[in-house]
């Protein structure tokens, strides 16, 4: 099987975006944690690796992104289940616009609804994996919102569960915005 020149470009691009997407997710869960913002900012542009390199790019980011934040202690490595939820997400998302647009390119609406399937995910799985694994032992993120909860509601479980919800929406939401922004600047380049 002979290599072609276009076959090399598009890798050497699709690992490049990837790079510089995993570069991001780190960078913005460093500041999220080390801001006390009740975000987790580490998928920052997860939807954006997902949009321009696919499903394997988005996973690719997604555990490279968490296994970066593992070995600088900034996550439990279990976790990279909710970071591979959100490139799938987004994946399925992107795949059925583009079957109904196929010229067009990804519009903010598009990426804020993969946001909000990602959230959703990412809200289950967090809270499964935060229960099984650590006993319902919640980060600096969802504690802070979690204890705005609880003194509203008084209910301790279903704070737990609403903040996870609730910043996991928010996180999603900011972070199809960044990466919705890096699509249309790699677009402009390509």
């Amino acid at each position: 099987m002979r290599i072609t020149q276009n076959v090399v470009k598009a890798f050497v691009v699709n690992a490049a975006v990837v790079a510089v997407s995993v570069g991001a997710n780190v960078c913005g869960a460093i500041l999220a944690t080390r801001s006390s913002f009740p975000l987790y900012l580490d998928s920052v542009m997860t939807f954006a690796a997902t949009a321009l390199c696919g499903l394997w790019g988005g996973i690719s980011c997604a555990v490279l992104s968490n296994l970066a934040l593992f070995l600088l202690g900034y996550t439990s490595f279990p976790f990279v289940l909710c970071h591979i939820l959100t490139a799938v997400f987004a994946h399925i998302t992107l795949r059925r616009y583009k079957k109904r647009n196929e010229k067009t390119p990804y519009t903010i609406e598009i990426f804020l609804l993969a946001g909000v399937w990602s959230a959703v995910s990412n809200a289950v799985s967090g809270n499964i994996i935060s229960s099984i694994l650590y006993n319902s032992a919640a980060t600096p993120q969802i504690t802070y919102a979690m204890q705005g909860i609880y003194i509203a509601t008084g209910n301790l479980t279903f704070a737990k569960y609403m903040a996870g919800t609730l910043t996991n929406l928010a996180d999603k939401i900011i972070s199809a915005v960044v990466s919705f922004a890096g699509y249309k600047i790699a677009r402009a380049w390509n």
